[in-house]
């Protein structure tokens, strides 16, 4: 692969001042700005929690099962996109230090179904703080409209990945 030198990159894609932070208005690239976002939200996570990438993922894990409790884990699987092998690790991680509980679907008992404990439940509510927290930063300056709008243009691209890559 090439490296990427100063002469390849495009010279407006970077902010006048001169900054390494690449300015994101010059770039026409929904992909790109969507990398952006959440490469920001890792890194605002990772320096709150103090969290490498595996007490991230655990965190993630713990956040979604907040959110939507009782969840199985092919659908931890399709949110998270975390391949299979290293969610079933992560999991029993979390099974052993009591955050989570495994437990079978009661309709279908090849289903395996995951909720948080007590612990667990206590641990994730500092990150739901921080969730709301980094909400609150990344929606200040926009009106209520500008924020309905872009959580509902949020909501159709997400459609739109899910039914690219699991329809």
């Amino acid at each position: 692969m090439e490296k990427l030198s100063k002469n390849i990159l495009n010279a407006d894609a970077f902010d006048p001042n001169g900054s390494k932070r690449p300015n994101i208005d010059n770039t026409n690239n929904a992909a790109l700005k969507i990398s952006i976002l959440n490469s920001l939200l890792k890194n605002a996570f990772k320096s709150e929690i103090d969290a490498d990438d595996m007490e991230f993922k655990l965190t993630q894990i713990m956040y979604f099962l907040y959110c939507y409790p009782l969840s199985s884990q092919s659908e931890l699987v399709q949110a998270l996109g975390i391949a299979q092998p290293s969610l079933s690790d992560l999991l029993r991680k979390l099974v052993h230090a009591d955050m989570i509980v495994k437990f079978a679907d009661e309709f279908d008992l090849r289903i395996k179904r995951f909720k948080l404990t007590d612990k667990g439940f206590e641990k994730t509510r500092k990150t739901a703080s921080l969730v709301k927290k980094f909400n609150t930063i990344l929606t200040s300056g926009l009106s209520e409209s500008e924020a309905a709008a872009f959580m509902a243009t949020l909501s159709k691209l997400t459609k739109n990945i899910d039914r690219y890559f699991y329809d």
